[in-house]
């Protein structure tokens, strides 16, 4: 399937955000404590995967039709972000 890791990449997290917004309704997502970890978590998975990407010595490689090929920073596929 054409753009499947896009697709999933997307609906993942608005799931998740929905789940928590209209049934578990923990507050998590207006705590500042909860954002600044999600800061710590990907200023570490930039630097991670942006090892894991690169041009030069790519180790994790995707398959062409399953992504948007759209990439950033580093090299980095968007889809990672979700």
């Amino acid at each position: 399937m054409a753009g499947e890791y896009t697709a999933l990449a997307v609906a993942a997290p608005l799931a998740v955000v929905a789940l928590e917004l209209l049934v578990l309704r923990t507050g998590l997502l207006g705590r500042a404590r909860f954002w600044i970890a999600m800061g710590i978590v990907l200023s570490f998975q930039v630097l991670v995967d942006g090892w894991l990407t690169r041009p030069d010595r790519t180790v994790v490689h995707y398959h062409d039709g399953a992504a948007s090929g759209l990439r950033a920073p580093w090299h980095i596929p968007v889809e990672d972000f979700g």
